[in-house]
């Protein structure tokens, strides 16, 4: 213990204000800030503890499977955001003890890296995280090797498994002759379009629903909607632009379908077939809803035109002329919504469950879809078992991640109320598709009912969280600011 501070004064004071000094197993930032310093299972139980309240945090939220639960972050300047999104939460924490706030910095790590490069995946790595930091503890010498070989099996074997999307046709839905159901607003619960469903039951009819957002238990909703039948096909899209701009584009959308843009939510007795508009063909892509022949008054349509042929001579800007051309262009024959960030700054501030499935999307088509729902990472485990390895401390390495990457399917199993000991029986069936729908609590094709997961997202969520924990399980000193 003595010889590592040694060591440490003696490579701060030959070390340039300019450079870091890695000293056998302690890192220490060059700087002038006073230090305190804890060692070995002192610094290694307080990183611990940090990485285990921030990941506790996103698993309330836990964004893997449809039982989550909303967590209300406070905000320096305006009012408090409700979120399900794993990284909106690891960014918003910061914790008093500085011990711990070490390893919650590690966390927020972790987070970043997977929804930078595939858009997705931050709850899936804090998880992991959590999981392997935790398991890796117990036995820290008999780590590193072990996990390194063992994640590289699982990628190996999620990569044979995975079916391969050829190309964005294969993830481009078509509805046919849809309702349109058009929100002015966020849909975050279910009773909010529960009743305009019970009108879509006797329909019989595919639905879109284009919302300025639609999130929580809405979104269960419709996925629910869909699996038990209430519609052939329900697909959700964000409104197009922002602000005075999405109040007139619904306007013009719900001319064009002849529907209506819902401001309120409708009483059940006050509900009516009139307020869906319709279309002949709707194609929801990965970056477009287009909107093909829709249902409204020829004459309403032509007469929205003309309003904006004449604000379009009027327009003292030209700004608000090119706004008006796109709004008239959109009328003619069909719409095109576009979705996903709006701005820049939304982009930045919301990761919603609407754009982490654009982002899966395009991750599934580079590198292919395993069942989802934990369900592909649980299967590879199987790749370890005759992993050969040259000593027994490698075999603990990888016992000990064979044991973390089950916890993403035990998670959702739980929260669906299951047993973790069906975890073990799925295995035994040696169907590579069956899994665990937590929304309607069954065992389910996973394929078949869309569960699914890009290998990009958990291969990104893997490795980072594998990198990010192996250096904390061989700590024995850590630096962290002074009182």
């Amino acid at each position: 213990m003595y010889r590592v501070a040694s060591k440490l004064a003696s490579s701060i004071s030959s070390a340039s204000a300019s450079k870091k000094r890695v000293c056998s197993r302690f890192i220490c930032n060059r700087n002038y800030v006073a230090k305190d310093i804890n060692f070995g299972v002192r610094a290694q139980a307080a990183m611990l503890e940090g990485v285990s309240e921030v990941s506790e945090a996103v698993k309330i939220a836990m964004g893997l499977g449809p039982k989550g639960h909303n967590v209300i972050v406070e905000k320096s300047m305006g009012n408090p955001k409700v979120t399900k999104d794993g990284v909106t939460v690891v960014e918003s924490i910061k914790l008093k003890d500085k011990d711990k706030n070490a390893g919650a910095n590690m966390v927020k790590q972790v987070a970043s890296a997977p929804n930078k490069v595939a858009g997705d995946g931050t709850t899936y790595a804090n998880v992991l995280t959590q999981a392997i930091l935790t398991e890796g503890c117990k036995s820290i010498a008999d780590m590193r090797t072990g996990i390194n070989m063992a994640v590289e099996a699982v990628i190996s074997d999620l990569k044979r498994r995975a079916r391969m999307i050829s190309t964005l046709e294969e993830i481009t839905q078509e509805l046919q002759n849809p309702l349109i159901l058009i929100y002015g607003k966020e849909i975050s619960t279910f009773i909010s379009i529960a009743y305009m469903f019970d009108l879509v039951k006797k329909e019989s009819r595919e639905v879109l629903v284009v919302a300025e957002d639609v999130e929580g238990d809405a979104l269960n909703f419709l996925f629910l909607c869909k699996n038990l039948g209430v519609s052939k096909q329900v697909c959700a899209v964000k409104a197009p632009s922002l602000g005075e701009n999405r109040r007139a584009s619904l306007e013009d959308l719900a001319i064009l379908t002849g529907g209506e843009v819902i401001y309120e939510y409708p009483e059940r007795g006050n509900v009516k077939i009139e307020m869906f508009g319709t279309a002949k063909k709707v194609i929801v892509s990965v970056d477009d809803t287009i909107i093909i022949h829709g249902g409204g008054d020829k004459k309403l349509i032509e007469e929205r035109c003309e309003q904006l042929r004449t604000a379009m001579e009027k327009s003292d800007t030209m700004f608000e002329r090119e706004r008006a051309q796109e709004r008239l262009s959109k009328l003619s024959d069909a719409i095109v919504l576009k979705v996903g960030g709006a701005s820049k700054a939304e982009v930045g501030e919301r990761k919603d469950m609407v754009e982490d499935a654009l982002n899966a999307t395009r991750a599934a088509a580079e590198e292919g879809i395993v069942p989802g729902g934990g369900v592909g990472l649980l299967y590879a485990t199987k790749a370890l078992e005759n992993l050969q390895t040259q000593n027994n401390n490698q075999n603990q390495g990888i016992q000990n991640f064979q044991n973390a990457i089950t916890a993403t399917a035990l998670t959702i199993a739980s929260k669906a109320g299951f047993e973790g000991s069906l975890i073990n029986k799925l295995l035994e069936q040696d169907d590579y598709n069956l899994g665990i729908d937590a929304a309607i609590g069954e065992f389910v094709d996973m394929k078949k009912t869309g569960i699914i997961e890009p290998v990009k997202v958990i291969r990104t969520a893997l490795v980072e969280a594998a990198s990010v924990t192996l250096p904390p399980t061989t700590t024995e000193a850590a630096a962290v600011p002074g009182a």
